[in-house]
């Protein structure tokens, strides 16, 4: 896939949790669960990342 053309940021990456390859995020949508229905997800330097699956943590998902 390619990087978007008019990108807007939905998260940002935290600290990795756990030993399951987990990673904190902080997320800027309404309902933060819903993340990952915005299908991939693309880093700065266009990396693309794929949800597998979501949960709430306090103030991070």
């Amino acid at each position: 896939m390619t990087k978007p053309q008019n990108p807007v940021q939905l998260a940002v990456i935290g600290a990795a949790h756990g030993i399951k390859g987990e990673l904190r995020v902080k997320t800027f949508t309404g309902d933060p669960l819903a993340l990952a229905d915005y299908g991939p997800l693309y880093a700065k330097d266009g990396r693309a990342f794929q949800i597998i699956d979501i949960r709430p943590a306090n103030t991070v998902v």
